[in-house]
C-alpha cells in the first residue's frame, strides 16, 4: 500500500534557474543513447549499421576534465549518430539512435 514520490530539493537560486533548463522529453525512446551531462564528445566508437550489445562502449564524453564512457542501453543496431567528435552536447541530447533487434524466435 506504499507509494513512490519523486521530489527535488533545490536552493532558491537553483529553483529560479531551473525553469530555464531544457526539459527531458518523456517521449524519448529508452533505446536511444542520451547525454547524461553537458560535455565535449571526445570519441565516437560506432558507426551507423554497427551491431551493439547492451553495456558496449559507444561514446566517450569529456566533462570537467574527466572522460565518461557512455554505453549502449540495449542490444541493437546503430540507426543514426546524432553528434560529431569535438562538438559540445547538452544534458538530454540524443547522441546515438539504436534500433532494437527483433528476436528471430
Amino acid at each position: 500500500m506504499g507509494s513512490k514520490v519523486r521530489t527535488r530539493l533545490l536552493s532558491p537560486r537553483t529553483a529560479e534557474l531551473y525553469k530555464f533548463m531544457k526539459p527531458i522529453s518523456k517521449d524519448l525512446k529508452e533505446n536511444n543513447l542520451i547525454a547524461t551531462i553537458t560535455g565535449l564528445i571526445k570519441e565516437i566508437k560506432v558507426k551507423p549499421g554497427d551491431n551493439v550489445n547492451k553495456g558496449q562502449s559507444l561514446v566517450i564524453l569529456e566533462a570537467m576534465k574527466m572522460e565518461n564512457t557512455l554505453v549502449s542501453p540495449i542490444d541493437g543496431i546503430v540507426k543514426k549518430i546524432c553528434c560529431k567528435a569535438e562538438n559540445t552536447v547538452l544534458s538530454g541530447d540524443i547522441l546515438v539512435e539504436i534500433e532494437e533487434e527483433k528476436d528471430s524466435k
